[in-house]
């Protein structure tokens, strides 16, 4: 027993160097086993979020927006179209200055300055571009106590050729009527013709005024004799589209 106590003796720090040594820490990471800095793997699957815009304060882009792929020119904005105005009713109203013209087979004469009007139309929209009404229209001379008047009553028709300017032209009765201080008056009847053109101002509304000329020849015969009577007149007007 005596010898093996030396042995145990020297024996001690041997073993303890002889012990494995315990195994070093490991290196520090983010618990993914991956050393810490190492970016996260790509994942080509994993779907991008949405954009939640610019976070400068600039302008973010949503639905409807006018966003185009990069290199294409982005589509213009569909603009709204004005709304139709020449739809339903229409009704005219005009007044001006005019002329009426007298001639027959062999001779003809005009009247001095009377009144173009007042000449009604009331009718409608067949199209935006056309519209049928009747119509009243014709000039009055007046002189010493006397008077003349020259009138169309029929059906005339309107065609726009732009949003602006307009020809008409119609059908019907003419008359010529001479009224006399002191005597009465005397009217005719015959064939009449309505013609005119004319210029609208603001069309965007519908109320719009014009300017225009109207033509209504009337065509008559007496004691186998026949006669023209044609009203001449520039006119100011209103028209409710």
């Amino acid at each position: 027993m005596r010898s093996l106590l030396p042995l145990l003796i020297l024996g001690c720090p041997a073993l303890a160097l002889a012990q494995p040594s315990e195994p070093p820490p490991p290196p520090p990471g983010d618990g993914t086993g991956q050393p810490a800095g190492t970016p996260p793997p790509y994942n080509p699957g994993t779907p991008a979020g949405p954009y939640a815009g610019p976070t400068n304060g600039g302008p973010a882009y949503g639905p409807g927006q006018n966003t185009a792929p990069y290199g294409q020119q982005p589509q213009p904005y569909m603009q709204q179209e004005a709304p139709n105005l020449k739809s339903g009713m229409t009704f005219e109203l005009n007044l001006g200055i005019g002329w009426i013209r007298a001639a027959n087979d062999s001779d003809s004469e005009t009247s001095d300055l009377g009144i173009g009007g007042l000449n009604l139309g009331v009718g409608g929209w067949v199209n935006p571009k056309l519209a049928i009404s009747g119509r009243i229209a014709g000039v009055t001379y007046s002189e010493d106590g006397a008077s003349l008047t020259q009138g169309f009553l029929g059906v005339s028709a309107q065609y726009w050729i732009d949003d602006h300017f307009w020809a008409g032209g119609g059908v019907g009765f003419g008359i010529i009527r001479v009224d006399i201080d002191g005597f009465g008056d005397d009217s005719k009847g015959g064939f009449g013709l309505d013609g005119r053109v004319g210029y609208s101002f603001m069309t965007t509304s519908e109320n719009t005024f014009n300017v225009s000329l109207e033509l209504t020849p009337g065509f008559f015969s007496e004691n186998d004799q026949s006669f023209t009577y044609t009203g001449i007149a520039f006119l100011l007007g209103y028209q409710h589209l």
